[in-house]
């Protein structure tokens, strides 16, 4: 088939900024192939070039020219801008979310929550809801691991939106840059009527991350998050219900007892029951509403 020459040796014209990125993207990639293809024979020299081309051209689909602001663990101002009123408008009219006992928060510190689900949602809600309260301050990180920190597409838009993988190396660099930190130690599980889901808390992991950090450590019970993740023996997926987050009294850890296996060990313990009973709290107030 013969090709259309006077069509195709004038490169498209660039499409409006509004325009369709992928049909541009597109377009640009057919003149490109049919460019080379013009000639009466292709040299399999050129082939590895093509390739590299083709691979560049795709690898760059919904990209957007100019700088971007991403911090140095991945998170990046405009895809947060672009999320927010579907935050705001999830945590307001979706789920309602209700908190307890947040009038006296910490700038900096370290939140210890119950691992209400597997799925990261409870973490990206509760730290756009710290975000949102105060104004200001750097925003607020949560921790992901388990199957979702590296899942290839969920992974990175994860860190988009302020995830970061679970580490303590991570956690205590967070936490020295007056970051605050939302992990999730213990098992899945904690639902209205059902179990608290803790678990273990490990062995003052958290309370060393603390205490080298010079920050406090508040206990969270969430109920709410739960709701939306097939239980075991459940058919289908739930719907959402309302949310109830209940904050503790903050733990200051000195950075002296980082090294001190026994206070580390009692005070795990203790952490572990204020966020088994701020869980009971929640539950409370939750069948109430």
């Amino acid at each position: 088939m013969p090709i259309d020459r006077d069509a195709d040796q004038q490169q498209p014209a660039a499409r409006s900024p509004g325009g369709d990125e992928l049909e541009r993207a597109l377009r640009q990639l057919r003149f490109g192939i049919r460019s080379r293809l013009s000639a009466r024979s292709l040299d399999t020299a050129d082939l590895p070039e093509l390739f590299a081309t083709l691979r560049r051209r795709f690898g760059t689909l919904g990209m957007t020219a100019g700088s971007v602001e991403i911090d140095d663990f991945g998170m990046d101002d405009r895809t947060l801008a672009r999320a927010t009123p579907i935050l705001d408008f999830l945590g307001d009219h979706v789920f309602r979310i209700e908190t307890l006992h947040a009038d006296a928060l910490p700038e900096t510190a370290l939140f210890v929550a119950n691992r209400a689900a597997d799925w990261p949602h409870g973490g990206l809600l509760l730290a756009h809801w710290l975000a949102r309260s105060s104004p200001g301050r750097p925003r607020p990180r949560f921790l992901c691991d388990g199957e979702f920190a590296a899942r290839p597409f969920v992974a990175p838009q994860l860190t988009r939106l302020g995830g970061v993988r679970a580490h303590p190396e991570n956690a205590l660099r967070l936490l020295r840059s007056g970051r605050s930190v939302i992990a999730f130690p213990g098992v899945a599980g904690a639902s209205p009527g059902g179990p608290s889901g803790l678990g273990s808390f490990g062995r003052g992991g958290l309370l060393r991350t603390a205490a080298k950090a010079s920050v406090p450590i508040v206990a969270v019970g969430m109920v709410g998050p739960e709701s939306l993740v097939p239980q075991p023996g459940a058919s289908g997926w739930g719907l959402p219900t309302p949310w109830v987050i209940a904050f503790g009294e903050p733990l200051h850890c000195s950075p002296d007892a980082a090294g001190d296996e026994l206070w580390l060990a009692r005070s795990t313990e203790s952490l572990r029951r204020q966020v088994g009973e701020k869980v009971d709290e929640a539950r409370a107030r939750a069948l109430r509403r």
